[in-house]
């Protein structure tokens, strides 16, 4: 994925609506988010990057969100520092704990990064528009090089289904200030 340049100066150019600049990156699963993530951190100054994947809830099936506003989006917005702890996909439970304090950069990385619940917050949003299938053949092998496990069950039987639910309930490309072809 090449960083398009007038990506960065639609960013550059909106205006805060708070101390800290929330942007959201959203699209289905394996479309390219975190390496867009990546490239607009070495682009931007002081960004720091909250991974939707880390509030990954085992008996929910998915990233509990509730815990997103709580602890990063709505203390962010109120200029105090969020803090919350990071699940480890390898020990299948929450471990380590991650602050960022206010008035940076921060990228929302990851399906349901416009949901309904943050969409208001957020100053830029952005939609990786990528076949579902394509995303799912680039997430089942990132799972295993990254994280040696095999995902192809959950993204098959869980996360697809609930990533076309959430896609097809509330049409978050409908409300991305950009959109980027992930193909």
């Amino acid at each position: 994925m090449k960083l398009q340049t007038d990506l960065l100066e639609k960013i550059k150019k909106t205006p805060r609506k708070n101390k800290t600049f929330l942007i959201g990156i959203d699209g289905f699963g394996g479309s390219g988010k975190s390496t867009l993530a990546k490239l607009l951190k070495e682009q931007l100054e002081n960004v720091s990057i909250v991974e939707v994947d880390d509030f990954y809830l085992p008996s929910l099936g998915h990233a509990d969100r509730k815990r997103i506003l709580d602890q990063v989006i709505l203390p962010l917005v109120r200029e105090k520092s969020a803090k919350y702890q990071i699940f480890d996909w390898k020990k299948n439970r929450l471990t380590d704990w991650k602050t960022i304090q206010p008035g940076a950069v921060v990228i929302i990385d990851g399906i349901s990064a416009m949901h309904q619940e943050f969409i208001n917050y957020l100053d830029f949003r952005i939609w990786i528009e990528c076949p579902q299938e394509v995303g799912f053949k680039r997430g089942v092998e990132r799972d295993k090089v990254r994280d040696g496990v095999d995902t192809k069950e959950k993204w098959q039987n869980i996360w697809m289904p609930q990533e076309k639910e959430y896609v097809d309930s509330q049409n978050p490309a409908q409300y991305a200030d950009y959109v980027i072809n992930g193909v």
